[in-house]
């Protein structure tokens, strides 16, 4: 995920005027966004749920033990979120494109906690240039981006697709048919590793 970019989907739900769509969300960051000097503020703003960063392994005992605890309620406080009426916003490509803004594979084991909190149906959202606007590393700098919604998926029938849902070949197949819509609505160089499945 970009720093800015649960920021960028709660405006666009107002800015449509939705806001009580947009009150319902719940977002699921990784905890090093907590300490970031400019994307604290934009965390703070946020219903959050805490997780793990996917893409970083414990640097000490200490981190160890939050990545455990933490590995251990996010499916809990996802699965809490949608009993509640909430709307879980997950980020599986774990970190952000780079400037390039070239799509990043995603983390098929995100199925694995999509299957875990039971859900009915996946919004994927493409997102384009929030990377621009709030660099990591760096000072937020004026730019502008965009937020597509692409059509529902009805994820159950998706799984009807597939009769071994312990797979790694599941899982990958899942996850393409939720990214490819985002991958769509990128300009063909920016699909990464979904160029060729559009």
């Amino acid at each position: 995920e970009a720093h800015m970019d649960a920021a960028a989907i709660d405006q666009s739900l107002d800015v449509t005027l939705n806001r009580d769509l947009s009150d319902r969300l719940v977002f699921a960051l990784g905890i090093r966004l907590e300490r970031g000097l400019f994307s604290q503020p934009v965390v703070r703003s946020q219903n959050i749920i805490r997780i793990w960063p996917p893409t970083e392994n414990p640097r000490t005992p200490e981190e160890k033990e939050v990545k455990n605890l933490l590995s251990r309620s996010a499916p809990e406080d996802l699965r809490t979120a949608l009993d509640t009426g909430r709307i879980p916003v997950i980020f599986p490509q774990g970190t952000r494109a780079g400037a390039d803004q070239v799509m990043l594979p995603a983390r098929a084991s995100v199925i694995a906690v999509f299957d875990e909190i039971d859900v009915d149906y996946i919004f994927p959202v493409a997102l384009q240039g929030t990377q621009n606007i709030l660099p990591r590393g760096g000072r937020p700098q004026r730019g502008s981006y965009s937020v597509t919604y692409c059509d529902p998926i009805d994820y159950h029938a998706l799984q009807d697709e597939h009769s071994d849902k312990h797979s790694k070949r599941y899982r990958e197949a899942m996850m393409d048919a939720i990214m490819i819509p985002i991958a769509a609505v990128h300009p063909e160089n920016q699909r990464g590793p979904y160029a060729t499945k559009v």
